[in-house]
This record gives structure tokens, sequence and C-alpha cells, in this order.
């Protein structure tokens, strides 16, 4: 039912997610993985199965970033920028990276649809897309943890680093 490509990402991000949390730091409050009562108040967070995640992180991830149609590896690694940070950012980063090299300009509007997909495919050197947003990531990581989330910094470096290695 799930293309393969969504399987090996939730994978991955399972594997950074964990199971159940209640951290008064997160300010997604109750998580279970990565699912947050903070998002999804109508869900029983405590009792999410993984058959229930994976619905979720499909329909309003997944699909919500288009990552069904993004080449190689980068539909993975915006699939967990979503989860982790919000599709909107996540897709924000991937145009403004793309922007970085592409030929085709195109408006960072938090939004995957055929321009971004176009000036995606215009780009050479796909590693350092890849890389570029990766920084972007890493950016929005150190100023999260500037005085208020630090003790999140190390697993958010760690899993992005882990991100890098897919390439």
């Amino acid at each position: 039912m799930y293309p393969k490509a969504f399987k090996k990402a939730l994978d991955f991000t399972l594997r950074w997610e964990g199971g159940y949390v209640n951290d008064s730091d997160d300010p997604g409050g109750e998580t279970n993985m990565g699912i947050s009562k903070s998002q999804y108040s109508n869900i029983d967070i405590k009792n999410l199965t993984k058959k229930e995640a994976k619905k979720i992180y499909y329909a309003d991830y997944w699909i919500k970033s288009n990552c069904q149609n993004l080449p190689g590896k980068i539909g993975i690694i915006v699939f967990d920028t979503a989860v982790n940070m919000g599709v909107r950012i996540a897709t924000r980063m991937l145009q403004k990276a793309i922007n970085r090299y592409s030929k085709e300009i195109i408006v960072v509007d938090g939004m995957i649809g055929p321009k971004t997909i176009e000036a995606l495919k215009t780009i050479k050197d796909f590693d350092l897309l890849v890389y570029k947003f990766l920084m972007y990531r890493f950016t929005r990581y150190a100023t999260i943890a500037e005085g208020r989330k630090e003790k999140f910094l190390r697993g958010w470096i760690l899993r992005t680093v882990a991100l890098a290695t897919l390439i």
C-alpha cells in the first residue's frame, strides 16, 4: 500500500523519534513515535499504534511535502525534516536550497508544486543541494537551541549527520 521510498523514510525517522515521551521541555508535549499531542489533540498519544502513526506520517507529512515527487534521497530528507520541524519549514528549506543551485528561481512559499519540481530537475550537483539543505537544518537547530532547547541539540545534530550519510 505504501511506496518503498516512504517505508525507508519512515524507518529512518522512527529510529530517531522513539516511543512514548512526555517531556516538559518539549513544546510538542506528550509524544509517541514523533506524533505530538499538541498537533493531534484528538488522538490517544500514549496508546498510538505504529499502524496509526504510519497513516498520519503518510498523509500529513509525506504527501503534504510532495515527497513522492522528489528525486533520489531528497524525499527522505525532506520528510524527516517535515516530521521534526513542520512541513512548511522543510519545504521552504528545500526551495531556498534549490534557489542556490537552480537555473530557475522559484518562490519560497513552502509548497512543493510543479515549478519547484522542474527547478529541482535543472540542478547539476545534487549533493551540493542536499548539503545546503542540511546546513539550513543545522542553522535552525542552532537558533532553537540558543538559550532554549540545548538539551535536544546533540540528538538533532546526530540525526542530521545520519541524513547526510544517506546521499
